[in-house]
C-alpha cells in the first residue's frame, strides 16, 4: 500500500504542487526546441546512473506535460529487466515490447491508451532472457520507424547505464539520452561514465547493424 501511495505521488496530477508543475513545463518547452529541431527523428531515451534516480517518473511526467499541449504521446517501456511504466499508468504488463521484438512474425504492437488524453504506452512485456539481443534487433528499429509518422513525440524509459548498456543502444536509434541526475548521491564522474557509454554503444552498434547488413546481402 505504501508503495501504491508513493508512486500515485509521483505522477502530476491535480494535487500537484504548482512550482514542481512548472518545473516539468519549463522542461517541456526546451525539450520541445531540442527535438522539433529534428527532422528525422522524434524519439528519445531517458536513462540514469543507478536505480531509483527518478528517470521512469521524469519520463512520465515529461510524456503528460507534453500530451497536455495536444501533441500525441508514446511512451516505450525498454527496461525489460524491471519495468514500471505499467504499473504507474494502471494498464496491463503484456503484451507488449519484449514480444514483439522476440516474434519472428509481422504482429502489430501492444500499445494501449492511458487514462491521460493523447498519451499511450507500450509496456515492457513478457520479461526476456536477452533483453540486450531484443533491443539491439532490426525489429527495434522498424518499430521506431512505424511509430514515427503516428506519434508526435516518442519517450523510451531503459534501464540505468550504470547497471547495463541497454539505453546506450537504444539511443543509438534515436535522437539522443536525457540522463536524470540525482543531486544527492550521482557523482560527476558517474556523469562522464554516462556520456562514454552512451558514445562507444553508438559506434557499437553501428558497426554490428554494417555487418548484419552485409550477411543478409551475401544470403540473398
Amino acid at each position: 500500500m505504501k508503495n501504491s501511495r508513493f508512486m500515485k505521488n509521483s505522477i502530476i496530477n491535480d494535487k500537484t504542487p504548482f512550482n514542481v508543475i512548472e518545473a516539468f513545463k519549463a522542461t517541456r518547452t526546451n525539450l520541445m526546441f531540442m527535438l522539433d529541431s529534428n527532422e528525422t527523428k522524434n524519439s528519445i531515451v531517458f536513462t540514469s546512473f543507478a536505480p531509483r534516480d527518478g528517470k521512469t517518473t521524469t519520463c512520465l511526467n515529461l510524456a503528460i506535460t507534453f500530451a497536455q499541449t495536444g501533441a500525441k504521446i508514446l511512451v516505450i517501456d525498454a527496461d525489460l529487466r524491471k519495468p514500471a511504466i505499467h504499473r504507474y499508468m494502471k494498464i496491463q504488463s503484456k503484451p507488449g515490447l519484449s514480444d514483439y521484438l522476440g516474434s519472428i512474425d509481422d504482429i502489430t504492437p501492444s500499445i494501449y491508451k492511458t487514462e491521460v488524453s493523447n498519451l499511450y504506452v507500450l509496456p515492457a512485456g513478457t520479461i526476456p532472457p536477452n533483453p540486450t539481443e531484443l533491443l539491439i534487433s532490426k525489429n527495434m528499429e522498424k518499430l521506431l520507424n512505424d511509430c514515427t509518422p503516428l506519434f508526435d513525440y516518442i519517450f523510451i524509459d531503459a534501464p540505468p547505464l550504470g547497471l547495463v548498456t541497454d539505453a546506450a543502444i537504444v539511443a543509438s536509434k534515436t535522437m539522443g539520452v536525457i540522463n536524470i541526475v540525482n543531486c544527492e548521491h550521482t557523482r560527476s564522474e558517474e556523469i562522464e561514465s554516462i556520456k562514454q557509454t552512451v558514445e562507444q554503444a553508438g559506434t557499437y552498434y553501428n558497426r554490428v547493424a554494417k555487418n548484419l547488413d552485409k550477411e543478409e546481402n551475401e544470403n540473398e
